[in-house]
């Protein structure tokens, strides 16, 4: 997809691909002016690894929240009504032409498919604009639903495998797709005689919004700190946010999860802090506290954590969202991707 730029040159890389008698591909990439020739796997897990996230991000924030608010806008109710009951009436005049022999049984199967069709396609949005009317989204839900989202990993991994699309399932083509989307180019650099990823371009279209929602608060990235024994752990983190708003957002959480708060101070000499019972708990994310970032807020829940939901599949069908002061309701958020 020439997006990878060499390590010597910063020339695009060429790409080739050569199959084994077990039909197994292996992906290379070369550049004849400096005579380097790349393993695709040498780079492909720090790739996955950034588009996982992304991937997720754009799933949330992309295919599900947002196109709930543009919908009303782009799809005014009242119209897409108006043009639903101009179908229906043409699907009656179809079936009457082919009761009296206008159309012959192929033709009025042809015009049928189209209209039905059409008739699907409206009713889904129609469908959406309902959902659009009731739910008005900010960014505080995309916090929340990236929470619940990763609760449901760690506390139901099995539905979550089902029930949500992953980066690494997807066929090469579906990520070359992407890839093209969100990736302007990948420079490669030798690191200790190794190829690794020193920077990748996204396209600003995609990049712009998603660094808007970090800056602010509104999304995570993974960060990993160091613990009082020396520890590496790796952590979902945020920017800091209100005290106002992170108690709404734990309040709409403990609707579903039984999630826990505690607070840490960070060292930055040393660059650790102390994370309590980390043996039975699970921290969901952390974020500052306050605007010098020397106290660490944490979300978590108990390694034993089920969902007070009834249904535990009612929690990826679902935010919890605040309506009225105190009163909290669930809102699907399911929609036709």
């Amino acid at each position: 997809m020439q997006k990878l730029r060499c390590p010597k040159c910063s020339r695009i890389l060429g790409g080739k691909a050569t199959t084994k008698k077990n039909n197994v591909s292996y992906y290379y990439y070369y550049c004849n002016d400096r005579g380097i020739t790349i393993r695709e796997n040498q780079i492909e897990d720090t790739i996955n690894n950034i588009m996982e996230e992304l991937f997720l991000y754009d799933m949330v924030v992309n295919q599900s929240l947002l196109p709930m608010i543009k919908t009303k806008l782009n799809n005014p109710k009242d119209k897409l009504i108006k043009e639903l009951n101009i179908q229906n009436t043409k699907f009656e005049r179809i079936k009457k032409a082919y009761v009296s022999g206008t159309f012959t049984l192929k033709e009025y199967n042809e015009e049928r498919k189209i209209v039905e069709d059409t008739i699907k396609d409206l009713e889904v949005k129609i469908k959406e604009c309902d959902i659009a009317e009731e739910l008005q989204f900010t960014p505080e839900d995309i916090l929340v639903k990236r929470d619940i989202d990763y609760i449901n990993k760690l506390v139901y991994p099995t539905i979550y495998k089902e029930k949500i699309k992953s980066w690494r399932y997807l066929t090469r083509d579906e990520q070359a797709d992407y890839l093209m989307k969100w990736i302007e180019d990948i420079l490669l650099i030798y690191d200790d005689k190794k190829i690794k990823v020193k920077k990748i371009n996204f396209r600003n279209s995609f990049f712009d919004d998603l660094c808007n929602l970090l800056a602010n608060g509104y999304l995570d990235i993974n960060r990993t700190y160091v613990n009082e024994k020396n520890e590496k752990v790796k952590m979902r983190y945020s920017e800091y946010l209100p005290g106002n708003t992170i108690t709404e957002n734990l309040l709409r959480l403990r609707e579903f999860y039984n999630v826990g708060y505690y607070e840490s101070i960070y060292n930055y000499d040393n660059k650790t802090m102390e994370f309590e019972y980390v043996d039975v708990r699970q921290i969901v994310r952390c974020f500052p506290v306050d605007e010098e970032k020397s106290k660490i807020g944490f979300l978590y829940i108990d390694k034993n954590e089920i969902t007070k939901l009834t249904k535990p599949e009612e929690v990826f069908e679902y935010i919890p969202r605040k309506e009225k002061e105190n009163h909290y309701v669930m809102k699907s958020i399911t929609i036709k991707r």
